[in-house]
């Protein structure tokens, strides 16, 4: 389904909502976590207090396209697929953007990670590539082609691992999905890693194996989890999900979960034991959460998902706290913008 939201948001024409007066903003204590939302169709990104579950809307201006947002070293990241840049925000003056890291045209940047504090990745969609990022000059240093249309990334020890969707465009077959894996030092691709069909997303679990999510393609074919021993760069188990899982993670406990858009009245989360690989909730009987749901986070320090979703396609947002100790929703925020898609955690230190 992300491949949809790509593809239908250059046909869009968004709501615009302004920016709100960064003197309403609270006062950030010491030790606080804060939700920073992005707001796809409004352009924006909003923040939560978990403190006092505090909104505060629309604080910035993402451009166009939003796709992801990222914490990483004091900073946050803004993926604008649209505007092919990145946009880096302090939160400590969270209504203000450093610096606008420039991507070339028709890029269409989907992800950033990170291995270092000088060094960043971006995945680029239509391009087939990543990008490599000078954190301290703010440019593009050099561009690694990897497989067709790449989109999640995971870096780990010295490798970088970006999940090759093989998307050829809306309502064509898809081509070979794999995972390339890049040596960060050389900036070159070591290794190419054939999985199943629209792999979007990945993720290590506990035991240090690799685990890929593919979506399969809506129709005929549908989730899987590839696992990957990554010494050997080879598959050595699968689990079959089914459903259209899009994005992954797992617990601090070894349960994977995997989020999916739903029927347009829940959004679906899957789940399974990512040591015996055995499905908890599958394609069949999945746990259903709020409605359009993409881009969700795992807080390990308080051991629960965040699911942005939105009550109808680029309508008002919303952001529920799932407990996977119960595995049942524990709280739902008020309305914290419109067309809301990704979160991110933040945790303030002075």
């Amino acid at each position: 389904m992300k491949h949809f939201l790509t593809t239908a948001a250059f046909l869009l024409i968004f709501i615009f909502i302004g920016c709100e007066d960064s003197t309403v903003n609270p006062p950030v204590e010491n030790g606080a976590t804060t939700l920073y939302v992005m707001n796809g169709s409004a352009k924006t990104l909003s923040k939560i207090n978990m403190d006092d579950t505090t909104i505060v809307k629309n604080i910035v201006l993402t451009g166009e396209i939003p796709n992801r947002v990222r914490i990483y070293d004091d900073r946050i990241y803004i993926v604008s697929s649209g505007d092919d840049n990145i946009k880096i925000v302090d939160p400590k003056k969270d209504n203000e953007i450093l610096q606008t890291i420039a991507l070339e045209a028709g890029d269409n940047p989907w992800d950033i990670t990170f291995a270092s504090k000088t060094k960043a990745y971006v995945s680029n969609l239509k391009t087939n590539t990543v990008a490599v990022i000078n954190l301290t000059t703010g440019l593009v240093t050099k561009k690694i082609d990897v497989g067709q249309s790449p989109e999640g990334m995971v870096y780990k020890k010295g490798k970088l691992y970006v999940a090759n969707t093989g998307y050829a465009g809306w309502g064509q077959p898809y081509a070979e999905s794999s995972v390339s894996i890049i040596n960060t030092t050389t900036d070159a691709v070591v290794n190419t890693i054939s999985t199943f069909k629209n792999s979007q997303d990945l993720i290590f679990a506990p035991d240090g194996k690799l685990h890929v999510v593919s979506t399969g393609d809506y129709t005929t074919n549908f989730g899987k989890i590839a696992i990957v021993d990554v010494s050997s760069a080879t598959v050595v188990d699968s689990v079959i999900l089914g459903g259209s899982p899009g994005d992954i993670e797992i617990t601090k406990d070894g349960i994977g979960y995997c989020s999916a858009w739903g029927d347009g009245t829940n959004g679906f989360l899957y789940s399974y034991n990512a040591s015996s690989k055995a499905v908890i909730n599958g394609g069949d009987n999945p746990i259903k959460v709020g409605a359009n749901l993409s881009g969700m986070t795992y807080d390990k320090d308080k051991n629960v998902l965040w699911l942005p979703y939105m009550t109808v396609w680029a309508g008002d947002g919303f952001v529920q706290k799932f407990d996977v100790k119960t595995n049942a929703i524990s709280w739902v925020s008020d309305v914290v913008g419109n067309g809301t898609s990704a979160v991110a955690i933040y945790n303030y230190t002075k």
